[in-house]
This record gives C-alpha cells, sequence and structure tokens, in this order.
C-alpha cells in the first residue's frame, strides 16, 4: 500500500509535494525550508509557495524547450564535416593512449543503475536558495540535451547528473567501442549538441546563460555498462567553437585530448602504470 502511495506521489508530485510540504508529512519540508517562505514546521503558507515553486519550475522546463528543443544541436555556424576531419579524429581513436593529457576527466562516481536520472543530490537539504536554483536550472538543460541527442542522433543515454557546486554536469552514453564509425558520430553529436544548446540558450530572450553549466564530463559505457572512458569538455571551448574561433576539427579533439580509459580500455592498465610512475 505504502508502494502505491509513493508511485502515485511521485506521478503527482506537482499536486502532492505541496500538500506534504504543508503537512509537513514525514517531515518532508525540512529539506525545502532553505526556500524562501517555507518553514521547517510545514503549514498553509508553506504549502503555497511549494506549489508556486514547482509552477515556476515547470514554467522553465517548458519555456526552455520550446527554446532549445529541434535545434539543440545545430549552432550558427557551420560545422566541418570533410574527410580528413573524420580520419584524423579515427586516428586519435586508434591512437588515445598517447593522447593523454594532464589532469583527471571527472571525479563523479559511476551510476549505480542504468536508468536515466535527474535526482537532486541526497545531501540538496544543506544547499542554499542560489545553489538549488543552479540545480533546478542545470537539470533544465540537460533534460532538453538528453532529448536531443537521443532522439536526433541515437546515443543511448543511461544517466546523467549535475553538480552546482563545480558548476557542471556528468553524461553517461552506453556504446560499441568496437564500431568506431559509430562510435565517432556520437562523440561528435554530444559535442556537438552541448554548443549548440549553449548558443541557443545565448541567443534566447527567455533563458539565462545560468542555464549551461561550465563543464560537461563524459563517462563512455560499453554494452556491459563498464566505464570504457571518461573526458569532458568546458563552456569556453565550446563557446569558442560557436563563434568560430576553433575550428569544427579542434573542438571535437577536445574530447580525446581530454580523455582518460576506464576499466574496460585496452590501455587502461598501461595508462595507471604511466601515471603512477611518472606522477
Amino acid at each position: 500500500m505504502k508502494q502505491a502511495l509513493r508511485i502515485i506521489g511521485v506521478l503527482f508530485f506537482p499536486i502532492t509535494l505541496p500538500i506534504v510540504v504543508g503537512t509537513n508529512t514525514d517531515e518532508y519540508a525540512a529539506p525545502f525550508s532553505s526556500l524562501p517562505g517555507i518553514s521547517e514546521d510545514g503549514g498553509i503558507v508553506s504549502g503555497v509557495l511549494m506549489a508556486l515553486y514547482i509552477s515556476l519550475f515547470i514554467y522553465a522546463i517548458l519555456t526552455f524547450s520550446s527554446n532549445m528543443y529541434g535545434g539543440v544541436a545545430e549552432p550558427s555556424r557551420p560545422v566541418d564535416s570533410n574527410t580528413s576531419e573524420s580520419s584524423h579524429t579515427q586516428t586519435m581513436v586508434q591512437n588515445i593512449n598517447t593522447t593523454q593529457t594532464a589532469g583527471t576527466a571527472t571525479t563523479t562516481p559511476e551510476p549505480s543503475q542504468t536508468t536515466v536520472s535527474t535526482e537532486i543530490p541526497e545531501d540538496s537539504s544543506t544547499y542554499d536558495g542560489q545553489v538549488k536554483r543552479e540545480i533546478v536550472e542545470y537539470i533544465s538543460f540537460m533534460i532538453v540535451y538528453n532529448n536531443t541527442i537521443s532522439n536526433k542522433s541515437g546515443v543511448n543515454v543511461r544517466n546523467y547528473t549535475v553538480d552546482p557546486r563545480n558548476e557542471s554536469a556528468t553524461l553517461y552514453w552506453e556504446t560499441n567501442p568496437n564500431n568506431e564509425s559509430r562510435y565517432i558520430e556520437e562523440t561528435q553529436s554530444v559535442m556537438l549538441d552541448y554548443a549548440g544548446g549553449g548558443e541557443r540558450i545565448r541567443k534566447s530572450n527567455n533563458a539565462s546563460v545560468s542555464m549551461i553549466p561550465k563543464k560537461l564530463n563524459f563517462v563512455v559505457l560499453t554494452t556491459k555498462g563498464e566505464v570504457y572512458l571518461k573526458s569532458y569538455v568546458s563552456y569556453m571551448s565550446s563557446w569558442r567553437f560557436t563563434k568560430d574561433v576553433t575550428s569544427g576539427q579542434r573542438y571535437y579533439m577536445r574530447f580525446f585530448q581530454n580523455s582518460r580509459p576506464g576499466p574496460a580500455h585496452p590501455s587502461y592498465e598501461a595508462n595507471q602504470t604511466t601515471t603512477a610512475t611518472t606522477g
């Protein structure tokens, strides 16, 4: 019975959440007490304000989606797609162990499940109002970003998370690394859609650039769910690409230049040995 009620609560959260916050059922009001006007003890005012916050959240997603969806992957500038670029990209994939650079791609833990998750971090009750606003903004970006790369480019997204304290988000996608051409297509898609999404937001009158994660981490998983590769791209790299400061080839190469092989990658053991030896 309790499980059924929980499912109903999740499905109809715009209605049920204000009620449980207002009545402080199971102390649900406490995690939202950092939002202006909401008290840890609940109350009618807390319930009404919670409903208002939810309405604003839904409105933000709908507005953001209407401005981005269907065109996130297309920056205003032309995209390099010549044969030499594709060949160069394949060479980079084949020689990934020799193109490693200093630093780590991400400290984000591997996903514990293989379903898309947009859950707010468990310790979010300690976040202040600004950080909670950033969580909502980043999640809004990742929802549209995921829809675009999944539906338009066919990338098999398994999970995505946000980390506003580090101004970052992480995308987990599953692929078959042995299918090199498809893997390269997916890599270009996730890079291009991030840049295109940022450009759309910058041109929009209804969205703020604060919605764009300043760093987007990537965790590439094999079909068995093992970590094959970790990488990242910065906001400034994507901005330079959309403004024609950086070519498409150089922008795509950022993915491989910033990469680190995971346990499922053939070069993983060699990379660990090199790192331990050279410090």
